[in-house]
């Protein structure tokens, strides 16, 4: 895979995800998709180049953003900076596609 730029469906689901998050959220412009997890999948490793990392935040983004009847979404960072978008789902297919924001439901 070369990297790319977010997509609108990752970008539009990171920016429902990081709105509580202003940090997080100014690294949307520059973010830029390196790989997908494996083929077809849709949970991708990101990087930002020349970010300017978001304090105190590393690991999994705390908090839930859960999608009815297929599973949640998970925002990894690295240092305060983007690191991963990961769809976790607990149905017996995977998903083929990221959810409409409005499908989102933050805890």
């Amino acid at each position: 895979m070369t990297r790319r730029p977010l997509n609108d469906a990752e970008r539009a689901v990171l920016r429902r995800i990081l709105a509580a998050h202003p940090g997080l959220l100014a690294q949307l412009d520059h973010a830029e998709v390196t790989s997908a997890w494996s083929e077809g999948s849709l949970s991708v490793d990101i990087e930002v180049p020349n970010a300017t990392p978001a304090e105190g935040i590393s690991g999994v983004l705390p908090g839930y953003a859960y999608v009815e009847d297929i599973g949640e979404l998970l925002v990894w960072v690295d240092k305060g900076v983007l690191a991963a978008l990961e769809y976790a789902w607990h149905t017996d297919e995977p998903p083929t596609e990221l959810p409409s924001p409005d499908r989102i439901t933050l805890v």
